[in-house]
């Protein structure tokens, strides 16, 4: 286990938020893992069997549909505009993920205006009414989009890494949010780190310097270690469950899972989930061995 926030799982009976419960993945730079993070998150909530919808809404350079090796059916510029929608099927990954893909280059070479972007945000619960959790994969470095998302989510991770530059970064793009809207809920994710003692050391002085100059100091989503799987899994287009069910990020993104579990108040449907589907494989497992 690799987020050491997680240890005691508090607040367990909290109530459960409004459906979809809406979670942005934010960065201040690229090359951080933003993508990466927010398609593995997001895979493991489908594997607990929540519907899940993942929003690629890097309007130029997305590449979830990439990740989820999918065809790209309903676009972030059909979400955005409706009226001219050739299609409003969302391509599906599995039984409970869908993909919605960034526009294509012909539609991603048309105007983007960030009222018509604001304005589907506006429309997300709607839109997603049947979904549980949607996870939305940000544009790096546009601050006034990821604000909007920030505003328009429940939850916001901003990932960052060891890099003085994406700390920077980090940074600047929480100070921005906040500027736009003090009221969101905002985390730090340490990636890539070595080891806690790392994570704790970026954490406290990220948090320190928020609270010294922005009188605000984010919460601590923990951190994610250094792993040789991922690259792995991003060739295979698999999340990291499906490809090492053991490995020190997959465990990682399992115990995120579980912070955006508790947070959304379906911490306990999701461990009642994970308990049935461990009963279900033992009995597989039985089963074949006979």
């Amino acid at each position: 286990m690799t987020i050491n926030r997680l240890r005691s799982l508090d607040n367990l009976s909290a109530a459960p938020k409004q459906r979809p419960f809406v979670v942005s993945i934010l960065s201040g730079k690229g090359g951080v893992g933003k993508s990466v993070i927010s398609f593995n998150l997001a895979s493991e909530l489908a594997r607990r069997q929540f519907h899940t919808v993942i929003i690629d809404a890097d309007w130029h350079f997305g590449n979830q549909h990439i990740l989820a090796n999918v065809m790209p059916q309903a676009t972030l510029y059909d979400m955005i505009h409706p009226e001219k929608s050739g299609t409003t099927n969302i391509a599906p990954v599995n039984e409970y993920l869908r993909v919605v893909a960034s526009a294509s280059l012909s539609k991603a070479a048309e105007s983007f205006h960030e009222a018509d972007f604001a304005r589907m945000l506006s429309n997300l619960r709607r839109l997603f009414a049947s979904y549980d959790f949607l996870v939305l994969d940000t544009a790096s470095g546009i601050v006034e989009l990821v604000a909007l998302a920030a505003s328009a989510s429940d939850l916001n991770l901003i990932v960052i890494n060891p890099e003085l530059t994406a700390i920077a970064d980090g940074y600047g793009l929480f100070k921005y949010i906040l500027k736009a809207n003090r009221q969101l809920t905002v985390h730090i994710l340490n990636n890539r780190v070595k080891n806690a003692g790392e994570a704790q050391y970026i954490y406290q002085k990220f948090s320190y310097l928020t609270e010294r100059f922005l009188r605000r100091v984010p919460h601590d989503a923990g951190y994610l270690l250094e792993d040789s799987r991922v690259a792995e899994s991003i060739g295979a287009q698999k999340p990291l469950f499906q490809l090492d069910g053991n490995s020190i990020s997959g465990q990682g993104i399992e115990d995120l899972s579980k912070l955006i579990l508790r947070e959304s108040g379906n911490l306990l449907e999701g461990l009642a989930k994970e308990n049935k589907e461990k009963i279900n494989s033992h009995i597989v497992a039985a089963d074949i061995k006979e």
